[in-house]
């Protein structure tokens, strides 16, 4: 098993359980939050968190939650 899917295993679950969480603590209205949680459960919102997490000690100790904030413009 190679070095990156190891990793991905140890952390997408808590990367999913991060994003979850925010959706539920910053949306009040139900369709909206019914829209974000099917779009957060769509594939690919991992990736770049992953990267990040996964690259980080390498500049600075950033946490999860930080990691799974960052967006492209």
């Amino acid at each position: 098993m190679s070095a990156l899917t190891e990793f991905t295993k140890a952390h997408a679950s808590l990367i999913e359980e991060v994003m979850e969480r925010f959706v539920k603590e910053h949306t009040s209205d139900q369709r909206l939050f019914e829209s974000m949680q099917y779009s957060i459960q769509a594939g690919g919102k991992r990736i770049r968190p992953l990267l990040l997490a996964a690259t980080s000690p390498l500049f600075t100790n950033l946490s999860i939650p930080r990691c799974t904030s960052v967006r492209q413009p």
